[in-house]
């Protein structure tokens, strides 16, 4: 080998251990790359969650402050209000009667009983519509199970006709079948033929005897039966639901008119105290 020859050698050697340099720091580069895809997506989501954390800091402080600012000025309120309040009930002691006092509480009472008693009234009425949905949705069930069943069953009597026919057309073909062999000395065929000609008069038996059509006509006549109740519970609840929805309907509307009114209620009740004001004795 020549000196350039020699050179060559060394120049291709020197390219292919740089390729081999090149490739490795280009798979290294290339995962390199990918964990650095992977840390800037997942910065920029960390950056969205803190920056959506800092927001909803923000706005919960906000709320709390203003939340404690009015329980401030509340609270000197309840304490200003309370003691107007005891001062006022100190000199309506002294200047009406307790038979007065009482008259004005039982009137507030009556009204405010009669929005409590509408208000349980409603309560009741929503509890029985919820079991009422509840019973309305199982009957619908139960009628769309029955009437699968029914349709299950009649779907078993008409093919009774369409599989006996089958099976005779199956009988015959098996029959020939083991004549054929029988008369071809295929004795073997014909034996197992025979056996098989056996089980279609065991299953042609079954479905032509009697019992088959009434099995199925009686289990007909059963589901109808169960299908029919399921019915007539459907419509009962049905009947029932319309009537709690309208007792309901009409018992939410007559309690907002009472708590619309109890302002107006309660002032014709007062009114009225004070016209007949002399009949309390007056307090000594």
């Amino acid at each position: 080998m020549n000196g350039t020859e020699a050179q060559l050698n060394d120049l291709q050697n020197a390219l292919e251990k740089t390729n081999k340099e090149f490739n490795a720091a280009r798979g290294t580069l290339q995962e390199a790359q990918k964990k650095l895809g992977e840390a800037d997506s997942r910065r920029n989501e960390l950056t969205a969650m803190i920056t959506s954390l800092k927001s909803q800091i923000g706005e919960l402080h906000t709320i709390r402050t203003a939340i404690q600012d009015q329980r401030a000025v509340a609270e000197r309120e309840i304490n200003d209000t309370a003691k107007t309040a005891d001062e006022l009930a100190k000199k309506l002691a002294a200047e009406t009667s307790e038979g007065l006092r009482k008259a004005v509480e039982t009137a507030v009472k009556t009204v405010d009983d009669k929005i409590q008693g509408k208000q349980t009234a409603v309560a009741e009425l929503q509890a029985k519509l919820s079991q009422v949905e509840k019973d309305f949705g199982d009957a619908q069930s139960q009628v769309s199970n029955t009437q699968s069943a029914l349709s299950e069953t009649k779907g078993e009597l008409n093919t009774l006709a369409n599989q006996i026919k089958s099976s005779r057309a199956q009988l015959i073909n098996i029959k020939s079948g083991a004549e054929l062999a029988y008369k071809n000395k295929r004795l073997v065929e014909a034996v197992y033929l025979v056996g098989q000609v056996q089980q279609a008069i065991t299953r042609l038996r079954a479905l032509v005897d009697p019992k088959s059509e009434d099995q199925l006509v009686n289990k007909l006549a059963e589901q109808d039966k169960k299908a029919n109740a399921a019915r007539e519970t459907l419509a009962k609840k049905s009947g029932e639901r319309d009537q709690i929805r309208g007792d309901l309907k009409a018992a939410q509307q007559e309690y907002l008119v009472l708590v619309s009114e109890r302002e107006k209620t309660i002032a014709e009740q007062l009114n009225a105290i004070a016209k007949n004001a002399k009949q309390y004795k007056e307090k000594e």
